[in-house]
């Protein structure tokens, strides 16, 4: 389980212009406006490498508690939940509570024909 913070500036009005270049380097005289970074941050965002994309594939320390419900909850380091329910209909419901409040649902359906439905909320 990982959850992820994108690059989101606090002011999204400034626009920044970068240049289009050769791959030598010269200029091109085209010129494009961007509305991203460099700037003040909404939030420090998750940086891209190797724990994070071992996380992406499951490789991460996490405390799993087997509740008594029969519902399964795991935490990790940076705080963020993740609670899986087994419903008596067979289908499963995972809750992703992020540290600072966000909240991801998934619901997967095991159908009659063998096909699966999952749904991201």
């Amino acid at each position: 389980m990982k959850n992820i913070t994108d690059l989101v500036p606090v002011d999204q009005a400034k626009l920044y212009r970068y240049e289009e270049v050769q791959p030598n380097g010269t200029g091109t005289g085209v010129y494009r406006y961007l509305r991203y970074a460099p700037g003040d941050l909404a939030s420090a965002p998750t940086p891209v490498n190797r724990a994070t994309l071992l996380a992406l594939q499951g490789f991460e320390a996490v405390t799993t508690v087997f509740n008594a419900n029969g519902s399964i909850t795991e935490t990790n380091a940076a705080g963020d939940v993740l609670t899986t329910v087994f419903n008596p209909n067979g289908s499963i419901a995972e809750t992703l509570v992020g540290a600072s409040g966000e909240v991801i649902n998934k619901t997967t359906l095991f159908n009659p024909d063998g096909s699966i439905n999952e749904e991201v909320i």
